[in-house]
């Protein structure tokens, strides 16, 4: 599981800077949990990371990901597709 998160998170090497990374939870447990969990296992392996920044429903977070506001956001595949317009 740990290799399939960092596998997907190498982009974020490309844009390290000195600013801990911000990741996004929207405003429910599950997505608490797993923002701290992905916060925990960055922090573990060395990256400077900011307390879960709560962004508010998915079209909220998807915008403040776009704007920087965010580095990472949590999501589910479903979700992503259907916002993407990618499923129906």
């Amino acid at each position: 599981m740990r290799a399939t998160i960092f596998a997907s998170l190498l982009f974020l090497v490309a844009c390290a800077d000195t600013q801990p990374l911000r990741v996004g939870a929207k405003g429910f447990a599950e997505q608490r949990v797993l923002s701290e969990i992905a916060i925990q296992l960055l922090k573990d392996d060395g990256w400077a990371v900011e307390t879960p920044v709560p962004c508010g429903d998915t079209y909220a977070c998807y915008g403040a990901l776009q704007a920087g506001d965010i580095d990472l956001l949590i999501d589910y595949t479903g979700t992503g597709f259907v916002f993407q317009g990618e499923a129906g």
